[in-house]
């Protein structure tokens, strides 16, 4: 599955209006490097704050004019989850039965990360720190086996 939309915010916006969010501005093709905790998720040279003063590799942006970016103009990172079951069904008579079942949530035990810093002021900008519940119905997304027998008549 992928994963979830990413929203680039900037700090500072010369526009009066509640709400309004600035955007930084895209200067080079967003590459995802795919590092976690220390090392960025995908390349932050290619953003820069929006400013109306040059600064080092960044076009001038007027006071009052967003950044060139959209909202949700990409995805972090996506998940990946593999569920399996077997079962035997054992009948005992005409109207009895024994069912054994197992199952298994997260067979691979693939860590889900959550999406990684997008403001572009923050100090973690482009890391991601931490994991993700995606798998709530069996706890913190770990590996859960579960076995059962069921009598049925």
């Amino acid at each position: 599955m992928s994963g979830t939309p990413l929203h680039f915010t900037a700090s500072g916006t010369s526009l009066n209006a509640p709400g309004s969010t600035q955007y930084p501005v895209q200067i080079a093709p967003f590459h995802v490097l795919g590092g976690v905790d220390q090392n960025p998720w995908f390349d932050t040279s290619a953003f820069c704050q929006p400013s109306p003063t040059p600064t080092a590799g960044c076009p001038v942006v007027a006071n009052g004019v967003l950044g060139n970016m959209r909202r949700y103009q990409f995805s972090g990172p996506g998940y990946f989850n593999l569920d399996a079951a077997l079962s035997r069904n054992i009948p005992i008579r005409e109207h009895m039965g024994l069912e054994f079942r197992a199952e298994a949530f997260s067979i691979t035990n693939t860590p889900h990360f959550s999406n990684p810093s997008v403001s572009i002021t923050s100090s973690t900008f482009g890391r991601i720190t931490g994991t993700s519940d995606q798998n709530s119905n069996v706890g913190d997304g770990n590996r859960v086996i579960e076995l059962s027998a069921r009598f049925s008549f």
